[in-house]
């Protein structure tokens, strides 16, 4: 009875934590807006973002049984792999702006001025290779995960 008391308090501190945390960072992030524009403005789009968030979630659940659930997972997943590369190349060059990380130019690689803005691409050495080291990082750990899922039903039914 302790260790199952145990895991319903995990569950519930984690749920917590994991809400307090965007709401934390919702409010911080509303009020960055608000000091660089009115706050009639930042309402409005409080406002839209929810006209829109609700219209989204009544179209889910009106659909739920038709959606393809899979394939929605695999574009999602695909959509935060390609913001986490963008957010790597960008915090890489602002690391090398301010001076913590060395600039090594890769010469023979001219990349457009919207690549870095829009996906983070600047032509350097560390920011490249940065950006590769996370996307072998988790298209590594996705193959792992499989093997170790693979591995655990090959032991289940070689048990049995």
């Amino acid at each position: 009875m302790g260790q199952q008391t145990g895991q319903w308090f995990g569950l519930i501190a984690l749920g917590f934590a994991s809400i307090y945390r965007e709401g934390f960072e919702t409010v911080l992030f509303l009020q960055a807006l608000t000091l660089e524009g009115t706050v009639t403005i930042v309402l409005l789009g409080v406002g839209l973002g929810l006209a829109l968030t609700s219209l989204v979630g009544v179209a889910v659940f009106v659909m739920q049984a038709k959606l393809p659930h899979k394939k929605m997972l695999i574009v999602t997943g695909i959509l935060i792999g390609a913001v986490l590369l963008q957010m790597v190349g960008h915090t890489v060059n602002i690391l090398q702006v301010i001076g913590w990380l060395p600039i090594h130019p890769i010469r023979q690689l001219e990349l457009p001025y919207w690549s870095g803005f829009w996906f983070g691409l600047y032509p350097t050495w560390e920011g490249i290779g940065l950006q590769l080291a996370a996307a072998v990082f988790v298209i590594g750990s996705y193959y792992l995960a499989e093997y170790m899922q693979r591995r655990e039903q090959y032991r289940y039914t070689a048990a049995r």
